[in-house]
Formats: structure tokens, C-alpha cells, sequence
């Protein structure tokens, strides 16, 4: 879903709150565009990434984008929400400098270092059932 307003929204997938629902265990990862490089360029520090993941497998649901060209960025996040490495996706991908994705990186990095620690990276439902 896009909504072209003052600042561009743009979701794909699960809400925290329907994730809750669906008998997930979400987590949400949060980062501003006021840090980001681009928004610093352009003078335009609104908007923020929200990623919705599982706790218990590290499975990325769904994610939220709010603040310049997030209909054009979207797309990244509904890729990554149908591969079954989701999050590992978004944080092994190289990203173009300066972009405004870029924060997409900073807000997942604690989810993605703790998931590291726990081993859960290389063992998500989504790669078992590749192997």
C-alpha cells in the first residue's frame, strides 16, 4: 500500500499489532531518516522505517516506510519479506551512498546482531526447509 501525502507511506505485510495476532512474537526496528546523509542533502529530516520481525525465528513480516520516495522503496522490504532470509537480506545487501535506504541498515543492525548471538540466522524456518 502507497499514500502519496505530505510525507509518502508506504506498508507491506504484517503490522506489529496483527503480527501479535497472528500468534507471532514481534519486534519492531525503528530508525529516523534525520540521520541519514540523503535527508541531510535534501534538507528533509521526516519519516522513518519500522520493521516488523519474529523474535523467535528472526522471520521479517512486514514493515512500514514513512518520508520521501517511500513508494519507491518499498519494494525492497516486500522482497525481503518473501525470502526466507529476510532480515539477513536487507543487512548483507549493499546500499548506494548517499540513499535514503540507508537507514533501513541502522534500524535493523541490533535485531539482526542479537539474532547473530543466538544463532538464529542460520537456522530460520525459511533455510531449513531450503536444505
Amino acid at each position: 500500500m502507497v499514500i502519496n501525502s505530505a510525507l509518502e507511506i508506504a506498508a507491506v505485510g504484517l503490522s506489529e499489532e496483527q503480527a501479535d495476532a497472528a500468534g507471532f512474537a514481534p519486534e519492531v526496528a525503528r530508525a529516523s531518516l534525520g540521520g541519514c546523509v540523503k535527508a541531510r542533502a535534501h534538507h528533509d529530516y521526516e519519516g522513518f522505517f519500522e520493521v516488523v520481525h519474529d523474535t523467535e525465528t528472526g522471520q521479517l513480516l512486514g514493515g512500514c516506510i514513512v518520508g520521501p520516495e517511500a513508494g519507491e522503496q518499498i519494494h525492497l522490504l516486500a522482497a525481503a519479506c518473501q525470502s526466507p532470509r529476510g532480515l539477513w537480506l536487507l543487512k548483507d545487501m549493499s546500499y548506494s551512498h548517499p540513499s535514503w535506504c540507508e537507514e533501513l541498515e541502522t534500524a535493523i543492525d541490533p535485531y539482526t546482531a542479537a539474532l547473530s548471538r543466538s544463532g538464529k540466522e542460520l537456522f530460520t524456518p525459511g533455510i531449513l526447509a531450503m536444505l
